[in-house]
């Protein structure tokens, strides 16, 4: 309890540090773009949009603008989507509505260099995302840990480059640019959770992405979990989700475990509170039941996080694992037919 204790007021007080201000692990390009300005970046990302030109299909209570592939990046008063729609939208205007790959918004998390079980001192957790453009009013995540309710830290600041310093050889190991998420990618975004003390290393930090549009409408992607731990036990998380509108309340899956990749433990996602997980080394078993029997929920979210090991963390390869056996039922036992895309692990950091 003591040791949580200390994190909170580490997340809270001084836990969080946008790019710009990080000096030791990791320096960023000379070069900073405040989100929303509209001076510096002209050229808008045009290919394979989704136009939606009736916003009445857009337009929703909860704000999850996003499918499997693609995110909700803002409102155009033009087909091109070059002409912001800056002010507050309503159902009676007449726009267009922006969208991007949604990996452009994946999170990636990076370590402090050296952690290690058990260690003296602290340790630091820093989550990456990207954005596509300039575009936005602001850009950050939402963080918890255990059982701590989600908290949004933002930042108007984003980066070109970020610059991974070796410190004991006091030279750059490596430079990773935006595109290791999307070619679509232009710039980072990034907040640092310090102040980790060795007791919460295996602590589950659970991760959202999130970011406003010009309009002010509020989006989040697709969550994540990460621990300290990960970096020095090389484990990967492949997490598996759905993307529908169908109602349920229990539902099972097989996640197929490649070559090079062992099973190690699972989390809970967002959809199913009980899950029962089973692994006979070469495929991953799961069943989730909601914990309200009599209330079916939104099958939109995490359906579990799975945790792998590998041999290498750093030289991981980007891999698919498939779902099949995938069976849903709602909670007085309809079946329900929801198409499940195969799980995917991306190394950010090759």
């Amino acid at each position: 309890k003591m040791m949580m204790a200390i994190l909170v007021l580490a997340l809270v007080i001084s836990g969080i540090c946008v790019m710009p201000k990080e000096a030791d692990e990791a320096t960023a390009a000379s070069t900073y773009y405040k989100v929303g300005s509209t001076d510096k970046v002209t050229d808008y990302w045009m290919s394979d949009r989704k136009i939606a030109p009736d916003i009445t299909d857009i337009i929703t209570d909860d704000a999850t603008l996003r499918d499997e592939d693609w995110a909700f990046a803002g409102w155009f008063k033009d087909e091109a989507c070059k002409n912001v729609w800056t002010g507050k939208i309503s159902k009676a205007d007449k726009a267009y509505a922006k969208f991007v790959p949604s990996d452009i918004f994946a999170v990636a998390c990076q370590v402090q260099s050296g952690t290690q079980e058990g260690q003296a001192g602290t340790s630091q957790l820093r989550l990456v995302s990207t954005v596509d453009s300039l575009n936005y009013n602001q850009v950050g995540f939402k963080v918890s840990m255990g059982d701590q309710q989600l908290e949004p830290y933002w930042t108007e600041s984003v980066a070109k480059t970020i610059e991974v310093t070796d410190t004991s050889k006091s030279q750059v190991a490596f430079t990773v640019k935006p595109t290791a998420f999307h070619e679509n990618s232009k710039y980072f975004t990034t907040v640092t959770v310090i102040d980790i003390t060795a007791g919460s290393f295996a602590e589950a930090f659970y991760v959202i992405p999130c970011w406003e549009t010009l309009d002010g409408t509020q989006v989040e992607g697709f969550s994540r979990y990460a621990r300290v731990e990960d970096s020095y036990k090389n484990i990967v998380n492949v997490p598996v989700r759905l993307c529908t509108d169908e109602k349920v309340g229990v539902g099972q899956l097989t996640v197929t475990i490649p070559e090079g990749f062992t099973y190690e433990s699972y989390d809970v996602g967002s959809i199913f509170e009980d899950m029962k997980v089973y692994s006979n080394g070469t495929t991953v078993s799961c069943m989730g039941v909601v914990d309200n029997v009599s209330k079916n929920k939104t099958a939109d979210g995490m359906y579990i996080n799975l945790r792998l090991c590998v041999s290498d963390l750093g030289t991981a390869s980007d891999t698919a694992f498939t779902v099949t056996s995938a069976q849903f039922a709602d909670v007085v036992e309809n079946l329900v037919t929801i198409d499940v895309s195969d799980a995917k692990f991306k190394n950010y950091n090759q």
